[in-house]
């Protein structure tokens, strides 16, 4: 006859318990004090954010919100958003000084000719409020197409999230030609590329800001020298307008910034949207 049998439990020691519980206590002490390392590693060459960017002065003296007062007030705003990007229109206030938070602004949409002179002025902060505003490490900066007779219309961009672009490291070398020469300068050159179908507009590797980042967009802006910023802008302006008005016909501009073919930040003017990702500005 089978012999039954029961399966003994046998209840935790109460000094084993005792330890446990004390451990749990400790840790979550260690925790909420922050005595814990941090998880991920900071970055060795020191960057800035956006914001410290615009109380920086330039060579003149003057702040990037001082030069706004000078010009007038501008800002970036968003007008579409999805999973991985924020669409943009830069505006101009017309209805405020400024001066007062309590007097409402009007605000106005500035269009591709007047953002073009905006950016060769010297006035790119607007700009830099939408990277701030996006927050992605690492874009795609694409603006609709624009054409001889529509100047008028307004300017819209997109700053798409490039999670691989983020983990590239700077290489200058396939630009060689064009900047290895300016090396320690904060110059910014433009130059047809190869196939001579596209203007790209190259910043040179400065000498003043230690740790800057080439590689891309954001991380030239978070790391560049204030006056380098300013003159890639205007570069990219006075390239804008070039283009446009080279057109003998109605060909389109597209103006972009990718990066995966070279990791080194160059802003693209192309008659094709050669590496657009946002379908509605691939089409006119």
């Amino acid at each position: 006859m089978p012999t039954s049998f029961r399966v003994r439990r046998s209840s935790p020691r109460p000094a084993l318990l005792y330890s446990l519980i004390s451990a749990s206590l400790v840790l979550l002490l260690v925790v909420s004090a922050g005595l814990l390392p941090p998880t991920r590693t900071t970055a060795t060459a020191p960057e800035r954010r956006l914001p410290d960017i615009m109380s920086e002065k330039t060579e003149d003296g003057v702040s990037p919100q001082q030069q706004q007062q000078q010009g007038g007030g501008y800002r970036a705003n968003r007008v579409a958003a999805g999973n991985d990007f924020v669409k943009f229109v830069l505006q101009e206030s017309v209805g405020s000084d400024g001066r007062d938070p309590a007097e409402a602004a009007t605000w106005r949409t500035l269009n591709f000719r007047e953002v073009a002179d905006l950016f060769k002025k010297g006035l790119p902060d607007c700009f830099l409020e939408s990277m701030k505003e996006a927050n992605f490490e690492a874009v795609f900066w694409e603006s609709a197409p624009v054409t001889r007779t529509t100047t008028d219309k307004p300017y819209e961009y997109v700053l798409v999230d490039s999670p691989r672009l983020a983990a590239v490291t700077a290489d200058g070398r396939p630009f060689a030609e064009h900047i290895a020469s300016r090396k320690g300068t904060n110059d910014v050159v433009s130059f047809r590329n190869l196939r001579r179908d596209a203007r790209l507009v190259v910043p040179c590797r400065g000498g003043q800001q230690p740790g800057a980042n080439y590689a891309h967009l954001a991380a030239f802006l978070r790391t560049a020298p204030r006056d380098q910023v300013v003159q890639f802008f205007g570069a990219v302006g006075e390239g804008l307008e070039d283009e446009i008005a080279s057109r003998a016909d109605e060909t389109p501009v597209w103006l972009s910034t990718s990066g995966l073919g070279v990791y080194w930040l160059h802003a693209r003017l192309d008659s094709v949207p050669k590496y657009y990702t946002y379908a509605p500005f691939k089409a006119l």
